[in-house]
């Protein structure tokens, strides 16, 4: 089945089973999440394929082509890739094996190899595929899971955000889903130079730390264990901080998750500047292990309520990363415009601001 990651028009990156693709429809319509059906399309496979899924109608695998109606037609359609990609440069991948996640262009020289004299035939300038010729140096930082979604950052071996939609049936407490039954593992879709071990947090001093909580899903074994991914943790001071504030911080996002309609969640390190004595500003951080796991300086989490009535409403939170005093929560909140500097995020950006009838416990006007 395929994960649609990008539309503009009528074209849409997708994933599939059988790798990352471009998926081309004279309807701009998606049904769910299968292919268009009863539409001419054309998927032009960016790894090997070894053979097309079921349900497709006309559909034509570019370097490989199933049918070829008329050369012209596929040459047009090569043209509008090339066209596209080189205006729309982010392409993300679901999250698949590393060999086919960093195989955005295909080892096959053929497809999606553009045809350069065809191209300078038609007055059309396509440096895009020499300039990928031999691969993108990254493209698959976002990973979609079961219930969650997350940026990964290949320097830091960490998130760089997390997001959840939590309801109160995911957070509701499922008869032999125990957090006591998981371990934390690897995360195989990174590729091991760029992804933590479990070594690396031995003796280091610090927690592997939820980002998308465990105990927001509980409603399904897989949910829950995919939590333990590697990818999904990052170190965090366990007394005072992960066991203490940041886990009441995570209580009281399930707590509203129990009485509210929907609850979506960010959740994500920061590495904030600090003052040295040389009255500049330095970002300095921690890493830890052999392969150098960066320690936050602070972690947000982002949350936006929407209750039974449909109304809306925002809270952002800012937690140094260290031990805190028991104090309420609300000593926490913080602008979310100052969260969206420091991280360089835009969060819930379709959500008008004037549409939230609280931020940050303030009623909106």
């Amino acid at each position: 089945m395929p994960f649609i990651t990008k539309m503009h028009k009528t074209v849409a990156i997708v994933t599939c089973s059988a790798g990352i693709g471009y998926f081309l429809g004279k309807k701009s319509q998606f049904a769910s999440e299968s292919f268009i059906k009863n539409t001419t399309t054309v998927l032009v496979p960016l790894s090997p394929v070894p053979s097309l899924e079921s349900g497709h109608s006309q559909s034509v695998a570019v370097g490989r082509c199933v049918q070829d109606p008329d050369s012209e037609w596929l040459s047009s359609i090569k043209r509008k890739i090339l066209l596209f990609t080189r205006n729309n440069s982010n392409i993300y991948a679901k999250s698949v094996p590393s060999s086919q996640n960093d195989a955005l262009v295909v080892r096959d020289e053929g497809a999606l190899q553009p045809s350069y004299d065809k191209a300078k035939s038609n007055n059309v300038s396509s440096p895009v595929g020499q300039i990928v010729k031999h691969g993108f140096p990254s493209t698959d930082n976002l990973r979609s899971y079961e219930d969650f979604i997350i940026s990964y950052d290949r320097r830091t071996r960490t998130a760089n955000w997390v997001l959840e939609h939590l309801t109160p049936e995911k957070v509701t407490r499922v008869e032999g889903i125990e957090r006591s039954k998981m371990k934390f593992v690897e995360d195989q879709s990174v590729h091991m130079f760029h992804r933590a071990t479990n070594k690396d947090y031995q003796g280091s001093g610090y927690d592997r730390g939820h980002l998308a909580a465990a105990a927001n899903h509980r409603h399904s074994v897989t949910a829950m264990s995919q939590t333990f991914l590697l990818s999904n943790v990052a170190p965090q001071v366990g007394a005072g901080f992960n066991r203490d504030a940041w886990n009441n911080l995570e209580k009281y996002v399930r707590a509203l998750a129990r009485r509210s309609k929907n609850v979506y969640v960010c959740t994500g390190p920061l590495y904030l500047p600090r003052k040295e004595p040389d009255g500049k500003l330095y970002v300095k951080y921690e890493v830890i292990g052999e392969n150098h796991v960066a320690v936050p300086t602070h972690f947000f989490k982002v949350v936006v309520v929407e209750n039974q009535d449909n109304q809306l409403e925002l809270q952002s939170y800012v937690m140094p990363n260290q031990p805190l005093p028991d104090v309420k929560l609300h000593h926490y909140l913080m602008p979310l415009e100052m969260i969206e500097r420091a991280a360089g995020l835009n969060f819930f950006q379709n959500i008008p601001k004037s549409a939230f009838k609280k931020i940050n416990a303030v009623s909106g006007s």
